[in-house]
């Protein structure tokens, strides 16, 4: 079956936005826990209490592993002229939400472990205060070199002294370390 493409006007931020996804996860784990909590109740194994009590707590778990991993999956980075857009389907609390450049004032690249692989142990770190309040959010993100590098020049922050990374491109994974960009 062949789609046909429709051509949809865009706002004029939307034409030089850039997008990142969010990060990887398997799956694995929480269909485990539903699968295994399932299977009790098909079993017949919930005559007793507290097997009926543990079937619940792994549907339970299960369940809220599953959607954790679905906001990490769906989430979506944007990076327009005037904000970074973060963007999930699936988080009911605040679908779209836009950070502005000026109000991000800290970016951090933290290598977790010492010998770190790039995809799994390197997580950007943004910070955000909106307009009028006192209060910090943050979000984690995986890393991508041109992410980080376009934070750091839209939000206009600059590297802290005697820090060992200097570029985006070359992140040192010797050792656990935090890198950080403020205003």
């Amino acid at each position: 079956m062949a789609q046909t493409a429709q051509a949809v006007p865009q706002a004029p931020e939307a034409a030089t936005m850039i997008e990142f996804e969010g990060r990887k996860h398997s799956l694995s784990g929480a269909m485990a826990l539903l699968i295994a909590g399932a299977s009790a109740f098909f079993m017949g194994f919930t005559n007793v209490f507290f097997v009926e009590a543990m079937a619940w707590i792994f549907l339970i778990w299960g369940a809220l592993l599953l959607y954790a991993n679905a906001l990490d999956i769906t989430l979506r980075y944007q990076v327009t002229e005037d904000a970074l857009v973060l963007y999930s389907p699936v988080r009911f609390w605040g679908i779209r939400r836009v950070w502005d450049w000026g109000h991000i004032h800290r970016l951090d690249v933290e290598v977790l472990q010492n010998e770190a692989s790039l995809e799994e142990d390197v997580v950007v770190r943004v910070y955000y205060t909106p307009e009028g309040s006192v209060a910090i959010e943050r979000e984690d993100m995986p890393y991508y070199a041109e992410l980080a590098r376009l934070i750091v020049e839209k939000a206009g922050l600059k590297p802290q002294p005697k820090q060992q990374m200097t570029s985006f491109d070359d992140v040192p994974l010797f050792s656990a370390a935090t890198y950080t960009w403020k205003k």
